[in-house]
């Protein structure tokens, strides 16, 4: 959401041009999320998600200087596919990580308790953070996006820890 509206509000993109490029990128994750699943059985839940949270914390900020840089229907298809894609890279394996993080019986408690915080707190708020913390340059969403990477590589670094 908060890609969609710098691109509608902030840059000036049409209605329709925003509706292409988000559909485009709801597309691609939709195609992507049972791959990544998938690729993480075989290269392992961890390591997938520590590749993409760090290719999120370096990829983030650049692309939204591009965006925010040259303004064009295809930048924001490419800025926001690629978004979507890194997000398909950490949707795919979570569900079956965050699975295997509980035991059986408490396991439903686990995912809904914990799930239903992080979407709250870290999407629910993400549109006031962006356009509470903007100053003018429009680089806020990039730099949610880099602040939500950090506490994740923490995390995984720690699972990884406990788990060896």
């Amino acid at each position: 959401p908060a890609l969609i509206v710098l691109a509608r509000l902030i840059q000036g993109f049409s209605v329709g041009d925003a509706f292409v490029a988000s559909s485009v990128a709801s597309l691609l994750y939709f195609v992507m999320n049972p791959f990544s699943g998938r690729l993480s059985d075989t290269v392992g839940r961890l390591n997938q998600l520590t590749v993409a949270s760090l290719a999120l914390l370096l990829a983030a900020y650049p692309a939204y200087l591009l965006l925010t840089g040259h303004a064009t229907l295809w930048v924001l298809v490419a800025v926001q596919g690629g978004m979507a894609a890194l997000l398909a890279m950490l949707s795919g394996p979570s569900a079956s990580l965050t699975a295997e993080i509980f035991p059986a019986g408490v396991r439903s408690t686990g995912l809904s308790i914990g799930y239903n915080l992080a979407v709250t707190i870290f999407g629910g708020f993400a549109p006031y953070f962006v356009a509470r913390f903007d100053t003018g340059d429009h680089m806020t969403p990039a730099i949610y996006l880099i602040a939500c990477a950090i506490p994740t590589l923490a995390t995984l670094m720690w699972m990884r820890a406990a788990r060896d």
